[in-house]
């Protein structure tokens, strides 16, 4: 049986509170409070995520934060409590503090970088403001200087990076992902050691549950941009930055704290829908929907013309 993230006290207020329950390998299976408390079952249908805290009851539709369900049961300790320290998901600020290094970004300067302007404009609408690019680094020499990084790995490069790349900081600085704009090659830059996961995210309103993942950085700007599926609700972006879309759907769902998101995947045409039967499988507990699109006019969602032709 997988290694939970709480300690063995999650099972005491179960007994206590909402018996009976039982353990599988990823939840804890128990009555909801809401719809059953008092029923006679010979199953229940609340399912508590031993990955995540989270929960989701599968006769009511209720779902959310573990704390909403020690509420709802009178259990006033915080579930931080019953996390066991060494778990990503718990004392998440004071992990992502060791040893985290905030860069300062050079001001996006459009006039000295047209040529790198405009292939992002070609790519992503001529109406497209690329200041509204998280993190974007068009002028290398400057973030170098400002930020005295004295041990950049491709200073040998940098001539290059300055006339034909641009740069995308993960989220928090331990990264650069850099890219040509005369061709598709692109390569990841380790800045500093960190002691978690590091990708590039965004968001674009408070309270998102919804989740969408591309393979790259162009790949979710292109929805950003385009909004081709039409969704017109706060809703949180990563770049997966390769076919890893698992870790990136657990890193967005521990950055944001999104639990039981609905997930939105960009896929490669590439990918062998059996992979997502896959993923599907792997994610379920953790999760409330899961679509895939695959682009009907191109291999991927990082160029325009795009199709969105729903996959799985």
């Amino acid at each position: 049986m997988k290694k939970m993230i709480y300690d063995e006290s999650i099972k005491n207020i179960l007994e206590l509170h909402l018996s009976p329950f039982i353990e599988k390998d990823k939840n804890f299976i128990c009555r909801c409070p809401w719809c059953e408390l008092n029923e006679e079952k010979t199953h229940y249908h609340l399912y508590i995520s031993k990955e995540i805290p989270a929960f989701n009851c599968f006769h009511c539709n209720k779902h959310g934060h573990i704390n909403l369900l020690f509420k709802a049961i009178n259990i006033r300790e915080n579930v931080d409590n019953l996390i066991v320290k060494s778990n990503s998901f718990s004392n998440k600020k004071s992990l992502k503090n060791i040893d985290n290094k905030e860069f300062i970004l050079p001001e996006i300067e459009d006039i000295n970088f047209p040529d790198k302007v405009r292939y992002i404009k070609k790519r992503l609408g001529s109406d497209f403001d690329v200041k509204n690019i998280k993190n974007l680094i068009l002028d290398f020499q400057k973030f170098i200087e400002i930020n005295k990084i004295q041990n950049f790995a491709d200073m040998c490069w940098l001539d290059a990076y300055q006339k034909d790349y641009v740069g995308f900081l993960f989220d928090h600085h331990s990264k650069l992902l850099i890219r040509s704009i005369k061709n598709k090659f692109y390569k990841k830059i380790q800045l500093f050691e960190f002691n978690g996961d590091d990708l590039y995210s965004l968001t674009t309103g408070q309270n998102p549950d919804t989740i969408i993942v591309g393979e790259g950085v162009f790949d979710i700007y292109s929805q950003y941009s385009f909004n081709f599926l039409k969704i017109n609700k706060p809703v949180i972006y990563v770049a997966a930055l390769s076919n890893n879309y698992l870790r990136a759907i657990k890193y967005a769902i521990e950055e944001y704290q999104c639990f039981l998101p609905n997930i939105i995947i960009l896929s490669d045409s590439n990918i062998n829908k059996n992979y997502y039967s896959f993923l599907k499988h792997k994610i379920k507990p953790i999760i409330t929907k899961l679509l895939v699109y695959y682009n009907g006019t191109g291999k991927d969602f990082n160029e325009a013309p795009i199709t969105p032709v729903r996959l799985f």
